[in-house]
């Protein structure tokens, strides 16, 4: 469990809700630089249905903890997601970015909660990431354990190695579900609080195994984050 919040990167990372089908989710997303102050990067599964629909009513709430929302919330008003992902539901596009609105008090998420790097394209897409911090809000875990909140209460972490494999890259942390979208962030000193993200929790290989998966952030990264800036 990770017990560092009021500050980074726990102030960064929250729970992303959303409407599917009539019913409330929700994943895990980030607060990531952005000239806008106000993008967020999460999974794509938690945005669209991968048929070419969107979800709806995303709401966010930064450092969400013992079902407190400290900071309050901030809605969407853009959303972009590769067409790999929305028009086929290809996990190797799994990733997405949201611009938020300003809050009640009309300020900026990132002015209030601070954000975390990134380190997107080609020239990094094939490299190996030692010491990454994997963060989520997982409702289960894989394989199962009793310790963990059905309704994610907890933001909990992996230290862990990203690894390229084909298609994808992959670490060893058991998150299950509602930790979708989560970041992985390279080099994130606890002095310091922010790092740069370097993939995003999409799927675990086995309801057995502690083993996940998430794109590689290259090109299509930065088109996603780069077509919510104008909101």
């Amino acid at each position: 469990v990770w017990g560092g919040h009021g500050r980074l990167p726990g102030s960064t990372i929250g729970k992303l809700y959303f409407t599917e089908d009539g019913s409330r989710h929700w994943c895990t997303a980030t607060v990531i630089s952005s000239a806008n102050h106000s993008t967020i990067w999460t999974a794509g599964h938690c945005v669209s249905n991968g048929n070419g629909g969107f979800y709806s009513n995303f709401v966010f709430a930064p450092d969400y903890h013992d079902a407190l929302w400290p900071y309050g919330t901030w809605s969407a008003k853009k959303w972009a997601v590769p067409n790999g992902y929305h028009h086929g539901a290809n996990r190797a596009y799994d990733m997405a970015a949201l611009a938020l609105s300003t809050n009640g008090a009309n300020k900026r998420v990132g002015d209030v909660v601070g954000w975390q790097g990134y380190l997107f394209g080609d020239a990094n897409d094939n490299r190996r990431w030692n010491d990454v911090r994997a963060f989520g809000y997982p409702q289960d875990t894989h394989p199962a354990r009793s310790d963990i909140s059905p309704y994610g209460h907890d933001l909990r972490f992996c230290v862990v190695d990203a690894v390229p494999i084909t298609l994808y890259k992959e670490i060893e942390c058991d998150m299950g579900h509602g930790s979708s979208g989560g970041p992985w962030i390279y080099d994130m000193p606890a002095s310091r609080g922010w790092g740069y993200i370097v993939g995003n929790q999409s799927y675990q290989t086995s309801s057995s195994s502690p083993r996940e998966r998430g794109p590689r952030l290259g090109r299509a990264a930065i088109n996603a984050h780069g077509a919510v800036q104008a909101a």
